[in-house]
């Protein structure tokens, strides 16, 4: 196949000629003389080896061939109009995809309202959400399988930022039954040395959820875990203790046997957003600003 450098210039001209079939007017429309409008397609025809106009002293036509490269030049130059459109709409972050992980530990109610923003300000990127599971609380940063995820730190992912949006307040669970079940407030050293509810997951997110800082050893295990509900039951039927959000008790009002109370002395949790920072993508950068506007806050 021969291969033929178009430039862009020479179609652009030709397209004015054959558009108005008059080299004045075209000329006019580009902003050029005459003669360069007339040397662009002399060029072109010697580019192309074809006669692409019919010339009178009186009247522009377009030959066969002319009429031809007539169509493909306004499909190519309407190609080249949306490559720049488009190719501008993603360095914006307004086209394209976006996947968001979400952990397990995050209820979505609370973090929807940043979701459902950025689909109404970007509604032509494809968002993706993606529920992680308890083995994952980095939802899904660690292994660089999202682009910005909503997590509770601490969590062992390297690489990864995060900012802080909500701000909770950790409670016990204990079994209903439990003797400090109807107190008002505990210290975790009334506690934290009974049998807990234990998860086979990151092992710095365990520590936190089982006090092992203020226990100074990894916890006593009465049961392991792969869920919040798996928390529950484990402390109803197996006598176990918990750290818990104190979101989850609105979250779980229907449970029975067991009891929430306030904790005192334990440093509190909170929801961040996370992305990794060499990521250069406008769309992360939009959600994560997104996130910080319709979310933090603290309590």
């Amino acid at each position: 196949m021969e291969d033929v450098d178009l430039d862009p210039r020479l179609l652009r001209t030709f397209l004015a000629v054959a558009e108005t079939l008059h080299f004045g007017r075209a000329a006019d429309r580009l902003h050029l003389a005459q003669g360069s409008v007339s040397g662009h397609v002399r060029r072109l025809e010697d580019v192309l080896g074809v006669e692409l106009l019919a010339r009178t002293s009186r009247s522009v036509a377009l030959t066969a061939a002319g009429a031809v490269l007539q169509e493909h030049a306004r499909r190519l130059e309407q190609a080249t109009l949306a490559a720049v459109r488009e190719t501008r709409r993603a360095d914006r972050g307004q086209s394209g995809s976006l996947s968001v992980g979400i952990a397990a530990a995050i209820p979505l109610e609370l973090v929807s309202p940043a979701i459902a923003a950025f689909r109404e300000a970007r509604p032509d990127v494809a968002l993706e959400l993606r529920e992680a599971p308890w083995t994952d609380p980095s939802g899904g940063l660690a292994d660089g399988g999202v682009d910005v995820a909503f997590l509770r730190p601490p969590v062992a992912a390297a690489g990864v930022a995060l900012e802080t949006l909500v701000v909770e307040d950790r409670m016990a669970i204990l079994p209903a039954d439990h003797r400090l079940a109807e107190r008002e407030v505990l210290s975790i050293t009334e506690f934290v040395d009974e049998p807990w509810a234990g998860s086979d997951t990151d092992p710095v997110w365990r520590a936190f959820w089982t006090a092992e800082a203020e226990r100074g050893a990894p916890a006593r295990y009465a049961a392991t875990i792969s869920s919040f509900d798996g928390l529950f039951d484990a402390v109803r039927h197996a006598g176990a203790v918990g750290l818990v959000p104190a979101s989850a008790p609105a979250r779980m009002s229907g449970a029975t046997g067991v009891a929430f109370v306030p904790v005192r002395d334990v440093a509190p949790t909170t929801i961040d957003v996370g992305w990794h920072p060499a990521s250069e993508d406008p769309r992360v950068r939009a959600f994560v600003a997104l996130a910080r506007r319709m979310l933090r806050r603290t309590g």
